[in-house]
């Protein structure tokens, strides 16, 4: 392989995902100290974290396997770039003030050949991958002294839950409550909090009913314009049938642990429909009452898509 190819090829392999944001989100939030914390360093830190580190030169030849400098390059090259992703996430979210100073990240890499009677090298500009970083970011006065709660941040609270590769809708429907909560939206964060809900039941019912012999009855109602009540109570009888014994016990989760669930679910929809004019909620719609539901959400959720996992990897 050439070196220009090489060089296209680490290129196609750097591939930043929602999932290495999240946790170099997640690194910048645990990260201690009120001094300002300079990039770089958190840049170099969170490499170390994930055991990745750039190679001092990739070396190109017949006898050297490249393949495998490529991809520790880029494995690099993609938690360095989320790092700084997330250094501007948290900006935008308010943890973050950054510092006067702004720099152009200039990427490079060094690269060598030893084919016999080619004494070439050089270095790799990858301007293609260069992102503007703040020389330093000093933490927002109001979370210096406090514990950030999961449900602070909308990205860390879909880890938390467990359902990051979960349906688009449902993800964003999390997301946007939790937008909701910390812009003190109570009203609409139970409303997109309940829409997240529902699907995750529908989500679970649909995997639940491939190991039934009523599958096609299952999946119309799961699929009707019928109310959530109903399909979740369809779904905790199936979940009790003789013919799930199987994903109950890979899941480890018993029926009625389900239930609990339910109970948390009546309680969001009952929040929920607070949206219809004249109807207001058995409790206001409060921090205190909400942040509660976003707390067990996350519990929750993870429950619903446990079993979900489980009836998906049952034969």
């Amino acid at each position: 392989m050439r070196e220009q190819e090489a060089r296209l090829r680490l290129l196609d392999l750097v591939n930043v995902s929602y999932q290495h944001v999240v946790m170099a989100k997640l690194f910048l939030l645990e990260t201690e100290g009120n001094t300002p914390f300079q990039t770089d360093n958190l840049i170099r830190d969170f490499t170390r974290l994930q055991q990745v580190s750039l190679p001092e030169r990739i070396v190109i030849g017949s006898s050297v396997d490249l393949f495998s400098q490529l991809n520790q390059a880029a494995d690099y090259l993609t938690n360095a770039l989320a790092l700084v992703q997330g250094v501007w996430s948290l900006i935008h979210e308010g943890y973050f003030i950054p510092g006067e100073r702004i720099a152009r990240t200039a990427l490079s890499i060094r690269w060598t050949s030893i084919v016999p009677g080619d004494s070439g090298g050089g270095g790799w500009p990858l301007e293609e991958l260069a992102i503007t970083q703040p020389y330093e970011v000093f933490k927002s006065p109001q979370y210096r002294k406090v514990q950030l709660e999961s449900f602070g941040s909308a990205d860390l609270f879909v880890l938390e839950a467990g359902i990051g590769n979960t349906d688009e809708e449902i993800i964003e429907a999390v997301q946007d409550a939790i937008r909701c909560f910390r812009n003190e939206l109570y009203r609409p964060c139970v409303t997109m909090l309940s829409k997240a809900m529902e699907g995750a039941w529908i989500e679970l019912g649909l995997s639940l009913a491939q190991h039934s012999q009523r599958v096609q009855k299952i999946e119309a109602s799961l699929k009707s314009d019928n109310g959530i009540a109903g399909k979740i109570t369809l779904i905790l009888k199936l979940y009790e049938n003789a013919e799930l014994d199987l994903v109950v016990k890979s899941s480890g989760i018993k029926p009625a642990q389900l239930q609990h669930v339910n109970i948390w679910s009546d309680v969001v929809r009952e929040a929920r429909n607070a949206i219809h004019f004249g109807v207001a909620p058995t409790i206001p719609n409060s921090y205190e009452k909400v942040s509660v539901l976003l707390l067990a959400a996350a519990t929750n959720l993870k429950l619903l898509y446990t079993i979900k996992r489980a009836a998906d990897d049952c034969p």
